[in-house]
């Protein structure tokens, strides 16, 4: 099984190994797949995520995937990975700090605020 810390380790052709149920016992995944799934979720680390998912195979024999079902297992795993990640992360503000201050006097009704989608702490709309 090849494991590479990070993606600049990794070499072309094969670079990870699964093991599977059936035969055949194992499957690899290459870098040009990984390098196509990149494009395709550019909201996430591949390499990592594909780290996680070999390490749950790893750990959960009894539910190994055949070599047949391996595209389809990775790519739902990818793409719920996708789905947890947000645009941005929400943030708080409190009422010493509002980047909002210079373009409006009511942080509660802020039209920047609410066109970004960044709540305030109920602190900050009292102020």
């Amino acid at each position: 099984m090849r494991i590479f810390a990070d993606t600049s380790d990794i070499p072309t052709g094969s670079v990870f190994r699964f093991p599977t149920v059936g035969v055949p016992s194992s499957w690899e995944l290459t870098q040009d797949q990984i390098t196509r799934w990149q494009q395709l979720f550019p909201r996430i680390d591949v390499p990592t995520q594909i780290r996680y998912a070999l390490a749950w195979s790893l750990a959960n024999p009894a539910k190994r995937k055949t070599a047949r079902g391996m595209l389809r297992f990775l790519v739902g795993w990818l793409t719920r990975a996708s789905e947890r990640v947000t645009l941005e992360p929400t943030r708080t503000y409190t009422t010493d700090y509002c980047p909002h201050v210079e373009h409006c006097s009511n942080r509660g009704e802020c039209r920047v605020n609410i066109t970004l989608g960044k709540k305030l702490l109920k602190s900050s709309v009292s102020a």
